[in-house]
C-alpha cells in the first residue's frame, strides 16, 4: 500500500510559515546573528537552519523573494504575543456604605479602597439611602467626607460628592506615585 505524502503541519493560524512549509525558492537569508547572507536556495537556507538546531522563519512574506530568517520559532512566537498584549488599564472599583453602617464595618470598606487605590484602579465610593434614611442625608456626607479624608494620601476626588435620588457619591482617582 502506498503513503500519501502530506505537506508538514508547521503552520500556525497567523500563516508564518516555517522550515519546509516555505514553497518559495530562492529566499532571501538572514543568519542568526542578524547578518544578511543575501539570495540563496531554500534548500541550502534550512540545511544552514538546521545545522545551527534553530527553525528557518518566513519573516516577511509578501516581498518576492521572501526575506527568511534562521531563529527559534518559539521565542518568536512569544515575543509576537508579548506586542499584542495591552496593559492593565485602571478599572472602576465600586464600594457601597449606608448611613448607618457600624464602626468596625466602616475601616474594612475603607482598607478595601486603599487598597484598590494603591492597586492603580479608581473607586467609586456610594453611600446608598432607603426609606426613612432619605431624611437624614447629612449623615452621608459626614461620612462620605470622613473616607475621603481617611485615603487622601492613597487618591484624590475626581469631584466633589454629588447627591443622586436615593445615594451620594464620589470617584477617587489613584494618587500620582513619586
Amino acid at each position: 500500500m502506498i503513503e500519501q505524502m502530506r505537506p508538514p503541519e508547521n503552520r500556525n493560524r497567523d500563516s508564518i510559515r516555517i522550515n519546509e512549509v516555505i514553497r518559495w525558492s530562492p529566499i532571501i537569508l538572514i543568519d542568526q546573528d542578524g547578518h544578511n547572507c543575501g539570495t540563496i536556495p531554500t534548500r541550502k537556507a534550512l540545511d544552514m537552519a538546521r545545522h545551527v538546531g534553530l527553525d528557518l522563519v518566513e519573516v516577511s512574506p509578501n516581498t518576492r523573494p521572501p526575506v527568511c530568517k534562521i531563529m527559534d520559532y518559539g521565542k518568536y512566537k512569544f515575543e509576537q504575543s508579548k506586542k499584542i498584549k495591552k496593559p492593565k488599564e485602571a478599572e472602576l472599583k465600586e464600594l457601597q456604605f449606608r448611613p448607618n453602617i457600624d464602626e468596625n464595618d466602616v475601616e474594612t470598606k475603607i482598607k478595601s479602597v486603599r487598597k484598590f487605590l494603591e492597586a492603580g484602579d479608581r473607586v467609586l465610593v456610594k453611600v446608598r439611602f432607603v426609606k426613612r434614611e432619605n431624611a437624614h442625608k447629612e449623615l452621608g456626607f459626614v461620612l462620605i467626607n470622613r473616607i475621603l479624608e481617611a485615603v487622601t494620601e492613597q487618591g484624590t476626588p475626581q469631584s466633589l460628592p454629588t447627591l443622586n435620588d436615593r445615594s451620594i457619591i464620589c470617584i477617587l482617582n489613584p494618587a500620582k506615585k513619586a
